[in-house]
């Protein structure tokens, strides 16, 4: 082999190297962009009526938790207003007007809303029982006397009294006397001399 050609080989490999070192210089900065690469834009949601920016792959939960959310707890109440359960209505977190596991992914415009317990007070239930024998009416007018219901109105749970009513039953009688009252105040003298007097005249 001539010099000529040893010379035009190595002139061709020192061709080829020149290229793979700048093969290698040119492709090196590839991977180090890949990873400089922005990642996906923050989705908008609507968190109790305000509108924030989350990660595009935040869950419910996760921005419950972020966000510190807590629905207000709703309390029973008994007829008198005391508490009979303090846990009576948890309240919810809604996610779109509907309930939604914690690990559902966040969409983008996606609402979530908390609703609040609601504080109760215990309904009522009647109760009837009819009297023994026969009862006055009110004596200031009448002197009639009747069976009677008693209708008791009471808290359904507690069974603590609202009210109490008393209806007639069937025909009242009336018996041939008359009935006086005396308006007294009372006061603390005229009030037992008056009794004094009803009771010498065996009224």
């Amino acid at each position: 082999m001539g010099l000529h050609s040893l010379h035009r080989r190595a002139a061709r490999r020192a061709a080829s190297a020149r290229a793979a070192v700048v093969l290698v210089v040119v492709l090196a900065p590839l991977p180090i962009a890949a990873e400089l690469h922005d990642g996906p834009p923050p989705i908008r949601v609507n968190v109790d009526g305000r509108s924030v920016l989350v990660d595009d792959a935040s869950s419910f939960g996760q921005v419950i938790k972020a966000s510190e959310l807590r629905a207000r707890t709703g309390k029973l109440f008994d007829v008198e207003g005391v508490v009979l359960d303090p846990r009576f209505d948890p309240g919810v977190i809604l996610l779109n007007d509907a309930e939604a596991p914690r690990t559902t992914e966040l969409e983008p415009e996606d609402a979530i809303t908390v609703v609040d317990g609601t504080d109760e007070t215990e309904g009522t239930r009647r109760e009837t029982e009819r009297l023994a024998g026969r009862s006055p009416g009110n004596p200031q007018y009448t002197l009639a006397t009747s069976k009677v219901m008693q209708i008791t109105t009471v808290g359904r749970l507690s069974g603590k009294v609202v009210s109490v009513r008393y209806r007639t039953l069937g025909k009242a009688q009336a018996p041939p006397a008359v009935a006086l009252t005396f308006d007294d105040g009372p006061w603390p003298d005229t009030t037992l001399r008056v009794l004094q007097i009803l009771e010498r005249m065996h009224v």
